[in-house]
């Protein structure tokens, strides 16, 4: 069999092994955004201002990296078309939402690239700072795999847990969602669970399980404020 050098292992990692796209590698052309400005001037200038920074800023800087970095374009997708226009969500064709995110990834520096960005591969791709991927922000919206353990009036734990991923639908998955979460490697973390009185419907302790909810990150160990949670007939031990 034939062996290769740990520095050549290495330069072709990503390529062996699937690393995640990501917006600096190049996701949408010029073209693209520059119908994407177009679009915006037409669908989104009325809210958020010819100098984006309406509506609470949310568009460039610091506030669109809190609001999407460390998940996939699709998520990003899905939003705009669900939510925006404001009085008419829904209401354009795909290939216009996909061309005013095109224009945001440019209005926040990310780099050109050859081919338009297409709906197909948005799943794929993540948004992540120059340095590469971080931590899940305090406070965003987060989805762990873990071992449910005793439940106590409000409180409650999970162990070996996934890491915090984000998510963008407080409810409890379903279908491939969920078959994906529960699919996840045992992880390391223990957060500790608040909320669960009213959010345990469908929880099991000692079942693993997913939870949902707001990440709070603390000194002495981060927490989930809850929003759902289920568990599998897998048992565990907490």
């Amino acid at each position: 069999m034939r062996s290769y050098s740990p520095i050549l292992i290495l330069c072709l990692a990503p390529a062996l092994f699937g690393a995640p796209k990501t917006v600096w590698d190049g996701v949408y052309t010029s073209a693209q955004a520059e119908r994407g400005q177009a679009a915006y001037t037409a669908q989104c200038a009325r809210c958020h201002g010819d100098d984006h920074r309406g509506s609470g800023n949310v568009l460039i800087g610091a506030k669109f990296m809190q609001q999407w970095r460390e998940d996939n374009l699709h998520n990003m997708y899905t939003i705009l078309r669900d939510t925006m226009p404001r009085n008419a969500p829904r209401s354009l064709p795909d290939g216009t939402y996909l061309d005013i995110m095109a224009y945001l990834l440019k209005l926040n520096e990310f780099p050109v690239g050859k081919a338009d960005l297409s709906l197909s591969e948005t799943a794929g791709i993540m948004l992540v700072a120059k340095e590469g991927p971080a931590p899940v922000p305090d406070f965003a919206l987060v989805t762990v795999t873990g071992c449910l353990g005793p439940m106590t009036g409000d409180n409650g734990t999970v162990t070996l847990a996934s890491e915090p991923v984000r998510s963008r639908q407080p409810g409890k998955s379903v279908g491939d969602e969920l078959k994906g979460a529960l699919s996840k490697p045992e992880g390391k973390r223990k957060l500790s669970l608040m909320g669960v009185q009213y959010n345990n419907e469908g929880a099991e302790s000692g079942h693993r399980g997913e939870i949902k909810g707001f990440l709070i990150r603390l000194p002495e160990g981060d927490k989930l404020n809850v929003t759902s949670m289920q568990t599998s007939a897998d048992k565990c031990t907490p």
